[in-house]
């Protein structure tokens, strides 16, 4: 529908392969169990700015968007957000949200204790600047 009226991109860790589509391989991080420890310890300290910007795959993928200008973008998850925003320049934002982030593995303790408060954080701090949203669930 859009290819041809549109140069079309897309960004991830598995190129999508679609004819009409360039494609931005990001690289899935390998976590190492320093990188767990540094960021569980900028969790604890409620640092979620800092947690975020220091993701490797983040990095990455400001590097790669620098030189870039979209006109509309199609984002995925609250972990988008910041990112697309950062690169929004005149674009329009629309977000897909899939479900209600900080409620998403709430039966594991460990990621309750961890990362839900980071994705209300996320969800708070960036879910307005965005142009339209849309979620499966009602969260």
């Amino acid at each position: 529908m859009l290819k041809g009226r549109y140069k079309l991109f897309g960004m991830g860790y598995v190129d999508c392969q679609r004819e009409g589509v360039e494609f931005i391989v990001i690289k899935k991080p390998k976590w190492n169990w320093k990188m767990k420890i540094i960021q569980r310890f900028w969790l604890l300290l409620r640092q979620y700015e800092r947690v975020y910007w220091n993701l490797p795959q983040i990095k990455e993928a400001e590097e790669k968007l620098k030189d870039y200008e979209f006109d509309i973008i199609l984002a995925h998850n609250e972990e988008t957000i910041p990112l697309v925003l950062k690169y929004k320049k005149n674009a329009k934002i629309i977000l897909n949200m899939h479900e209600y982030a900080p409620r998403e593995f709430e039966n594991f303790c460990w990621w309750k204790f961890y990362f839900a408060s980071y994705k209300h954080y996320l969800c708070k701090t960036y879910l307005k600047q965005v142009d339209y949203m849309y979620s499966v669930s009602e969260g």
